[in-house]
């Protein structure tokens, strides 16, 4: 994401992940050439698509209408 970008992220999540959790992040993200952040955002997408959430107030995405693909 561009650090340059009006819509740039300004919230943090932390959270704790072993070693082999740590290591199965980084393999995924190099296999799909994203970082770890941008994969995360593609699993909060997929999970409010499958559970028929509506981001609308997302930050960093464009916001989706009721029945809109959550999906890029």
């Amino acid at each position: 994401m561009d650090t340059n970008d009006k819509q740039t992220c300004h919230h943090v999540v932390s959270f704790r992940v072993s070693d082999q959790e740590r290591r199965v992040l980084d393999r995924l993200a190099s296999a799909t050439g994203m970082n770890i952040s941008e994969m995360l955002r593609g699993v909060i997408k997929k999970m409010g698509k499958s559970y028929g959430e509506v981001l609308s107030d997302c930050a960093c995405d464009t916001p989706a209408r009721a029945g809109e693909s959550l999906s890029s």
